[in-house]
């Protein structure tokens, strides 16, 4: 039988450290006048923290056998979080302002304390929200930053998805960072109209390049040509084909030059002769690299696209794609209603189509029922967005691109779906909104 005296221990731990009794590790944090020397034991610190580890080896011991670290770029009162936590594995949130525990999460990070990492990013959630939205940038920059910081980063999407307003329309917009801004761009519930989204993508971009003009019309060729490598990690993120006609013509064209020459022919080509087949992706290669070298094929096409199955269902009408209507949904009485009735819910959910079965279901940031779908059904793992703009495969768990001969059964189920589109009726306006 095994007998816990944790507290007990931490407790002594802590002592141990605020009286520094023998110790042979001197701390120095922060800069004058502010700086603070902390004692601490070298063998706690190389058995809690690989930071210090590796700042031991490089150190040596003075006359006095005491080992000196110097951190400056640390504030004094976050290092002493810190160093309690290394010490007692303890920290009182409750005791600590919102802006300490922002600091903590970068300092988390540099020391490699994945458990205080998450435990601080739900506390900022649970217990500051209201700090995070008014240092939205500030939090965002870092946020996202760090591959580490899911919490913190899942909590921003919700939030940009159901209010683009608090991201696009800040005065803080320009200072986003690009990681931030593709996060947000990548969004497929994002509730925005796609001509403004380019617009804000435009003025993000011409911000980062303050030499360049506000007026594209008085630009030379290098002008665009430093725009559109400002812009290349974002711009194969616009939902091009959801951009209106009229947008097309007088907010894309005047940056014609950024966009890849086959993408704007079919973007011309949808709207002269709409039912012709288009060739370009979402995702284009803007800087004339070989993509083909970049793109994958998705393991998981044989059996996760039934192009017959998938034409018959949807010519039999077990699935109707005017209805749009998630499958689950309705069998729980769960239908679109209710959604348009929800104070939760301000905006209908959209919905994806499984390509093994045809079947409708709306997304992870609705009510989950398309990943539900593929968790009970395994091989059905890739969905197409209803409006035929997006694939995804849930078990490779990334977008499926198509080009160069690749991935090109997606575009045979991509040109039926939208032809069955085309030969619907759009003048429903809830429809138009569960396709865009």
């Amino acid at each position: 039988m095994e007998t816990e005296f944790f507290k007990k221990l931490s407790s002594d731990l802590t002592n141990l450290l605020e009286n520094g009794e023998d110790y042979n590790v001197a701390i120095e944090v922060g800069q004058m006048p502010n700086s603070q020397i902390f004692k601490a034991h070298s063998i706690i610190l190389n058995s809690r923290c690989s930071y210090f580890r590796e700042k031991l080896t490089k150190a040596s011991y003075d006359e006095n056998n005491v080992k000196k670290i110097c951190i400056p770029n640390i504030p004094a009162k976050a290092f002493e979080i810190i160093i309690k936590y290394i010490y007692g594995s303890i920290v009182s949130f409750d005791k600590i302002y919102a802006s300490a525990i922002f600091d903590l999460l970068s300092l988390a990070s540099e020391f490699g304390f994945e458990d205080l990492i998450n435990i601080a990013q739900s506390q900022l959630i649970e217990n500051h929200a209201s700090w995070i939205r008014r240092n939205f940038a500030k939090v965002s920059k870092i946020c996202f930053e760090f591959d580490n910081f899911k919490i913190l980063q899942e909590f921003y999407n919700n939030i940009v998805a159901k209010h683009p307003s608090t991201v696009f329309d800040s005065k803080d917009f320009e200072n986003f960072s690009e990681k931030s801004l593709i996060s947000f761009l990548k969004l497929d519930n994002l509730q925005m109209d796609e001509g403004k989204i380019w617009d804000q993508v435009i003025k993000w971009g011409i911000a980062q390049n303050p030499d360049l003009d506000s007026n594209p019309g008085q630009w030379s060729n290098a002008n665009f040509t430093t725009l559109k490598n400002t812009l290349k990690n974002c711009l194969p993120h616009i939902r091009y084909f959801q951009i209106a006609g009229k947008d097309i013509i007088e907010k894309l064209y005047p940056y014609q030059q950024i966009i890849e020459p086959n993408l704007w022919k079919d973007l011309m080509t949808k709207f002269i002769a709409p039912e012709k087949a288009i060739t370009s992706t979402i995702f284009d290669d803007f800087e004339n690299e070989s993509l083909n070298d970049v793109i994958e094929i998705c393991p998981h096409l044989k059996d996760a696209v039934k192009i017959p199955k998938l034409k018959k269902n949807l010519k039999n009408g077990s699935t109707n794609l005017m209805d749009a209507q998630c499958r689950k949904c309705i069998s729980q009485d769960e239908g679109v209603q209710e959604t348009l009735n929800s104070e939760e819910e301000e905006v209908l959910p959209q919905m994806w189509l499984c390509l093994a079965c045809g079947k409708l279901h709306c997304s992870r940031y609705d009510k989950k029922h398309a990943i539900q779908h593929f968790e009970e059904n395994g091989s059905h793992s890739i969905i197409m967005k209803l409006d035929a703009t997006e694939t995804w495969c849930y078990s490779c768990d990334k977008v499926v691109i198509t080009s160069y001969g690749k991935n090109q059964v997606i575009n045979q189920a991509r040109n039926f779906i939208l032809k069955v589109l085309k030969s619907g009726s759009f003048e429903n306006n809830d429809i138009r909104s569960k396709l865009g």
